[in-house]
């Protein structure tokens, strides 16, 4: 992913939902997503806010960090390596994890299915 005269790598893991193989298959489920930032070549600004989802049905989600566990740090710093847990509760089927620093247009996109049967 590059930013304005940076680049960095990210790995999005899941979403992991509790309860995958239960006899009752429920409308929403708990997602949580890690995420690996590593490779910046410059400072590059985080915040929570610039993660969301977004479900089949066009709804968006804010995921928030997971309790009991840090959040993404303010910044990332070249060299350094950070991994973060962030969390949201979101209609099971197809959705699409963005990144988009500052609020600004997506950099960088996942495409995933909540599912738990």
């Amino acid at each position: 992913m590059q930013l304005a005269g940076a680049e960095m790598l990210m790995n999005v893991i899941g979403p992991d939902v509790p309860g995958e193989g239960l006899p009752k298959v429920t409308e929403t489920t708990t997602c949580t997503w890690t995420i690996t930032l590593s490779g910046a070549t410059a400072p590059i600004p985080l915040s929570v806010g610039d993660f969301s989802s977004r479900d089949h049905l066009g709804t968006t989600y804010r995921p928030t960090p997971v309790i009991g566990h840090p959040g993404p740090p303010a910044r990332i710093l070249p060299g350094q390596q950070v991994t973060f847990e962030l969390r949201a509760i979101m209609r099971t089927g197809e959705g699409l994890m963005t990144f988009a620093p500052g609020g600004k247009l997506p950099v960088a996109a996942w495409d995933f299915v909540v599912e738990n049967d």
